[in-house]
């Protein structure tokens, strides 16, 4: 694509990714697709400086896994389509995500905090393993809310709560 389009990283097949890196394209322009397809896993490490990278337009799991293994700014307010699965995973770390969350893949948080704020419609199960989940927009019981139209299994961790939802779970 040219100067101004959105470039699309594609991530298909049985194998296992690990980008240790923010994406960028050769030509700046309009920002970037990630979209994983799988089976497989990509394990997503930004960790780095952020100077020059592209926006984030949209994240895409069709299939497979996503784990996030460290915060990334620009997916802080954008659409995550989720028909796999979605992992924070990041140690001592935090990420906000504000932007709708579609699909029915699963949401997990393994380790570091993850906050969810959109009014999200994914219908899978949200899994709370380690670190702590914090719910921070109005719950809308049967259509939407941080955490989606999803029932929460606890493995571990810590479900929060703020001000902006005092729905009780």
């Amino acid at each position: 694509p040219g100067s101004g389009s959105d470039h699309v990283w594609y991530f298909s097949g049985s194998g296992n990714w690990v980008v240790n890196n923010y994406l960028q394209s050769d030509n700046s322009g309009g920002g970037v697709t990630m979209q994983v397809d799988g089976p497989g896993t990509v394990t997503w490490n930004p960790n780095g400086s952020y100077a020059g990278a592209d926006n984030i337009n949209a994240v895409n799991i069709n299939g497979g896994t996503l784990v996030l293994a460290y915060p990334h700014p620009k997916i802080v307010s954008r659409a995550i389509s989720d028909y796999g699965a979605f992992v924070f995973d990041s140690p001592a770390q935090s990420q906000t995500l504000s932007g709708v969350i579609s699909g029915y893949g699963i949401v997990r948080v393994n380790n570091g905090t993850l906050t969810l704020g959109g009014a999200s419609t994914y219908g899978a199960t949200n899994v709370l393993a380690g670190g702590e989940l914090i719910v921070n927009s109005v719950e809308n019981p049967g259509t939407s809310g941080p955490l989606g139209l999803a029932l929460i299994t606890f493995k571990g961790g810590t479900l929060g709560y703020s001000l902006n939802n005092t729905f009780d779970y």
